[in-house]
């Protein structure tokens, strides 16, 4: 009920792009499972990135200043994994604090690349509702851009998770 509640009229929808790269699909899984792990692991490279933590139960979430937000697997499948997000976020300095919820859907498939190595094919999906009027406007004032700022968020969740497993299947 709760997805559905935050699938329904929703203000913004993104797509990321359709990604293939060499891996070994469990750690794949492993990295999807434990974010808060794979976080630790680009800080380690160098990279800046927020804390993500494990709440226990498979839940997950990040506190950005007055931000939180928390996810829940709702969906474990062997082709689809469907994640609810919920919480407040200040998404800037001019707007109000706003209760989100959200839907992130997670399209993926393993085979072997066209030099027979293992491989994982993935797209994500993404599903934003507030009941924020500010949020709404904003969202038409700012036209295309919104819609294509999401999507970049899309790509750089998808090479978080593609380029993390991809590295450690070339330095195990």
């Amino acid at each position: 009920a709760r997805v559905r509640a935050g699938v329904d009229q929703p203000p913004l929808t993104a797509h990321g792009p359709l990604e293939m790269f060499t891996c070994q699909p469990p750690m794949y899984h492993w990295l999807l499972d434990h974010p808060d792990q794979a976080v630790k692991l680009w800080r380690r490279l160098g990279a800046k990135c927020i804390y993500i933590e494990d709440r226990g139960d498979g839940r997950f979430g990040w506190k950005d200043g007055v931000s939180d937000i928390h996810w829940d697997i709702v969906r474990d499948g062997p082709r689809q994994r469907v994640w609810y997000a919920e919480g407040q976020v200040k998404p800037s300095l001019l707007l109000p604090m706003v209760s989100v919820k959200g839907v992130l859907v997670l399209d993926y498939a393993e085979g072997k690349d066209g030099n027979d190595q293992l491989a994982v094919r993935h797209q994500m999906h993404l599903i934003v509702h507030t009941d924020s009027r500010a949020v709404a406007l904003a969202t038409r004032v700012m036209g295309d851009s919104a819609p294509k700022m999401a999507d970049q968020f899309l790509g750089q969740l998808q090479m978080f998770y593609a380029a993390m497993a991809w590295y450690l299947d070339q330095h195990p």
